[in-house]
């Protein structure tokens, strides 16, 4: 059975901001997270998303929830420092 987890409908403000993720980032894992939520947004199931993104479901609906409960702040988005 394929499990049906989406975030909420984004507003085209963040649409464009996970976009500019994907493209402009070199932090691979949120690069990931970009892309979970980009695929969740179109209705893709946490399945179909973790197929696609070669991780676990278990990492697409963490992705998922943080999101929902964070959204676009750095606890979902931490920054990496260089010393």
């Amino acid at each position: 059975m394929l499990e049906r987890k989406y975030v909420k409908r984004l507003r085209n403000k963040i649409h464009l901001h996970l976009q500019g993720v994907i493209k402009h980032d070199t932090d691979a894992k949120r690069v990931l997270k970009a892309q979970a939520i980009l695929l969740s947004d179109e209705e893709k199931t946490v399945q179909e998303i973790a197929h696609v993104l070669l991780v676990s479901c278990r990492t697409v609906r963490n992705y998922i929830n943080d999101f929902e409960a964070f959204g676009l702040s750095e606890d979902f988005w931490p920054k990496i420092y260089f010393p």
